[in-house]
């Protein structure tokens, strides 16, 4: 299983559209390490959802970039559900379905 940057992952935007090379409306995902008294920190940026692709396409940025800050919750989640399922819950789960077991091995396989 490869590494992630651990959660939790947190959005700032939109962007204003001041900066040189800022058209507006992006988002950012970032991380804050906290210093050991668990105040401030440095902030690291991993990704920016940008609003604007092309002339006329606009994305939907915020939607997109809260999905992304999610992804170290929705993938434990899965992680837990999966081991759930494998070990012995209720056979009559909808949630322990074959096909639905197959899809989350593929998800958490693509996401590591």
């Amino acid at each position: 299983m490869s590494q992630h940057t651990p959660g939790p992952w947190q959005i700032s935007g939109p962007s204003s559209g001041k900066g040189s090379n800022d058209d507006g409306g992006d988002y950012a995902i970032f991380i804050r390490d906290e210093l050991p008294t668990g105040v401030g920190g440095d902030v690291q940026i991993l990704a920016e959802v940008i609003y604007q692709t092309d002339t006329s396409i606009y994305q939907p940025v915020e939607a997109n970039a809260r999905l992304m800050a999610q992804s170290p919750n929705l993938l434990s989640a899965l992680v837990l559900l999966l081991s759930d399922c494998e070990q012995g819950a209720d056979p009559f789960d909808p949630r322990c379905k074959t096909g639905s077991v197959d899809k989350a091995r593929a998800a958490i396989k693509a996401a590591t």
